[in-house]
């Protein structure tokens, strides 16, 4: 019996020793640290996965002692508001061997977002317009803008082509007397006469501007006479009464000559033509819209050369043409 209470007591001792080796059920006196990883069946099958906690020294003389447990049994319910992140694979291998995901799953990885801001802000740098491109077309635009209002003015607001009118033709000298031409024997014609000619404006809303043109006295095809009418400024809805000169001097009628001679010895009529175009211009819209008018006169005169009705207007007819 001795010797068997002493191998016992013996075995006794040596298991105590063990035991007082090992970590109490209390809290550790010394902090013991823990190095977890999850199980890699675990995580394949999509379960919960377990961590094998491994202390890594209980003190500097003591051989590491290797123990595994599961901590399914002390693990504790998560924070409000708190979730736990698994670790993402980042490897080709890794990423074979994940499991199914949801449709639509996009898995993170580090620094995608900014490097999206970055490629989008470089694309709009490159998309983007020089301010001399917008300026130009700005400018362009408002040009636009500017013409296409200034015709739906001018179509609303359209001005008339003025009316001219020839009133009255004065003759004041009229005389046929042998001449010459540079030393060749000629009749030459000397003529003066004055025009009285009416134009109105019936435009509502635009004056017109009056150009200088000229009016010529013909007789037989051959410019016997010129006058110049001036240049000046019609209101608009208005009328005036301007006079033109027409004079030739001593002016060589070659074949002509002794036709008229004889027409005038005798105190006949002598016919002649005036003819001249009036031009005339209307600013609309500044000088980006103004049109331009025209009025032609044609007149058939025949004018008395003897007796009491000296230089007295025998016949008119004159016909007007406006564009």
């Amino acid at each position: 019996m001795s010797r068997y209470h002493g191998k016992a007591h013996r075995s006794f001792d040596s298991e105590g020793t063990s035991i007082g080796v090992s970590p109490p059920l209390s809290p550790p006196r010394h902090p013991v640290y823990f190095v977890q990883s999850p199980s890699r069946s675990e995580s394949q099958d999509g379960e919960k996965p377990s961590f094998h906690s491994t202390p890594l020294a209980l003190s500097p003389t003591a051989s590491p002692l290797h123990y595994s447990f599961s901590t399914d049994a002390v693990r504790t319910a998560p924070k409000p508001g708190s979730r736990r992140v698994l670790p993402q694979p980042t490897s080709g291998v890794a990423s074979i061997r994940q499991p199914s995901q949801k449709k639509g799953y996009v898995p993170w990885t580090p620094g995608t977002i900014i490097e999206e801001e970055e490629q989008l802000a470089s694309s709009a740098k490159k998309k983007g317009l020089s301010r001399w491109c917008m300026f130009l077309i700005s400018f362009l635009f408002c040009i636009l803008l500017l013409t296409i209002g200034a015709l739906i003015f001018w179509l609303v607001c359209q001005p008339h082509s003025p009316r001219l009118l020839v009133k009255d033709v004065m003759f004041k000298e009229l005389e046929v007397v042998p001449g010459t031409d540079e030393g060749v024997p000629t009749r030459v014609l000397t003529v003066n006469c004055t025009i009285l000619l009416t134009l109105s404006n019936p435009s509502q809303y635009f004056g017109v501007h009056v150009s200088a043109s000229e009016i010529d006295l013909v007789y037989s095809e051959l410019v016997v006479g010129t006058g110049q009418v001036p240049k000046f400024y019609q209101p608009k809805d208005s009328e005036r009464t301007f006079s033109v000169n027409v004079a030739g001097i001593k002016l060589p009628l070659y074949g002509a000559g002794p036709s008229l001679q004889s027409i005038t010895d005798a105190g006949g009529g002598v016919p002649f033509h005036l003819g001249g175009v009036l031009q005339s211009r209307a600013y609309v819209f500044w000088k980006f819209v103004k049109p331009k008018f025209r009025n032609y006169i044609s007149c058939d005169v025949i004018v008395n050369s003897s007796g009491m009705a000296f230089l007295k207007l025998i016949q008119k007819a004159c016909s007007y043409t406006r564009n």
